[in-house]
C-alpha cells in the first residue's frame, strides 16, 4: 500500500488466520478495522479499535462485501485487504461497482490461476480483473512464489498472485506515472518463501518484445491457381481459392483463441492493466 493512511480511513480485512500483523501495523492509523474470517474462533492478538466476525466471505449463504461495508460508520474512507483462499472470485465477481468504488485502496491475493484452462474459471477471472480495472488501477503485481507455477511457450506465471490496486479518481498522478514506467515498488517487494527463488512478471520495458498479442498463424501461398482461359472462370477460381483460405484463418483464429497461450495472455494483459 502507499503511505497514504489516515484516522478517517477504515479497514476491512477478510481473511485472517493466524497473522495479523498487516492489521497491527495499520490500527496505529486508521480509524478502526472490521476483520473476517470463519476459520478461527478468535484473534491469535489484541488489535485496537477493531471487530472480528467469525463469518464465511461470498456471495452465497455468505457475508457478502456490500454487507461488510454497511457495517462500517458512515463518511469514511474504506481500504480493503482480501486474502480468502480463492473465494476472492466469487466475492467479487458479485459485487457492484459502486461499492468496489468505496474502496480508496484495495489489495487482494488471487488464487487458482493454473485453473485459467477451465473455461468457467476463465471467464469469471475475466470478468472480476476488468470490472475492478474500471473503477481502480494496478499499482503492484506480485507473483507468489510459495505456490504452484504454469509454463505455457516457456512463459513462467505464478498460480497466485499479490495485485495493489488504487482508486482512479483519487491517484490519477500515480496512473500518469505507471503509463511512462516500471511499478514504484518494485523494489520494495521481497518473497513469500524466503527459501525459494523470487518470481517476476515481464517488466514493461521488455513486453513489445515479449508481445503477447502478435502469434503466428503461418503463411498462406496462392500457388498453384492459374488463369482460366476463360478470364471469368479465373476469377470465380481465385475467389474460391481466397474462400478456402478465409475460412482457413477462420479455423487457426479460433484455435488461437481457444488455445492456452492466448487464455494466459489475456489474463497477463488483465494483471498488468494499469
Amino acid at each position: 500500500m502507499i503511505n497514504d493512511i489516515t484516522d478517517q480511513d477504515f479497514l476491512i480485512s477478510m481473511g485472517v488466520g493466524d497473522d495479523v500483523n498487516f492489521e497491527k501495523a495499520l490500527s496505529k492509523y486508521v480509524m478502526g478495522t472490521h476483520l473476517y474470517d470463519f476459520s478461527i474462533d478468535t484473534l491469535p492478538d489484541l488489535i485496537e479499535n477493531s471487530r472480528f466476525f467469525c463469518e464465511r466471505i461470498g456471495s452465497i449463504d455468505s457475508t457478502s462485501l456490500a454487507t461488510a461495508v454497511t457495517r462500517v460508520p458512515k463518511s469514511v474512507d474504506l481500504l480493503l485487504k482480501m486474502d480468502i483462499e480463492g473465494a476472492e472470485w466469487d466475492t467479487l465477481k458479485h459485487t457492484e461497482p459502486k461499492t468496489l468504488a468505496e474502496f480508496r485502496q484495495i489489495v487482494v491475493e488471487f488464487h487458482w490461476l493454473e485453473n485459467i484452462f477451465n473455461d468457467q474459471y476463465y471467464e469469471t477471472a475475466l470478468e472480476v480483473l476488468h470490472k475492478l480495472s474500471k473503477t481502480h488501477f494496478v499499482l503492484n503485481a506480485h507473483p507468489n512464489n510459495n505456490g504452484d507455477t504454469l509454463i505455457v511457450e516457456n512463459l513462467l506465471f505464478p498460480g497466485v498472485i499479490e495485485i495493489s490496486y488504487l482508486r482512479r479518481d483519487s491517484y490519477q498522478i500515480y496512473a500518469d506515472a505507471l503509463d511512462s514506467e516500471d511499478s514504484i515498488c518494485i523494489e520494495l517487494n521481497r518473497p513469500c518463501n524466503p527459501n525459494m527463488p523470487e518470481l517476476y512478471l515481464q517488466a514493461r520495458k521488455f513486453r513489445e518484445q515479449l508481445d503477447l498479442e502478435t502469434i503466428s498463424v503461418g503463411t498462406f501461398s496462392r500457388q498453384g491457381i492459374s488463369q482460366s482461359s476463360n478470364e471469368l472462370d479465373g476469377l470465380r477460381f481465385q475467389l474460391q481459392a481466397l474462400l478456402d483460405e478465409k475460412q482457413i484463418v477462420s479455423q487457426q483464429l479460433q484455435e488461437i483463441l481457444n488455445s492456452r497461450i492466448w487464455r494466459l495472455s489475456k489474463i497477463y494483459r488483465r494483471l498488468r492493466k494499469k
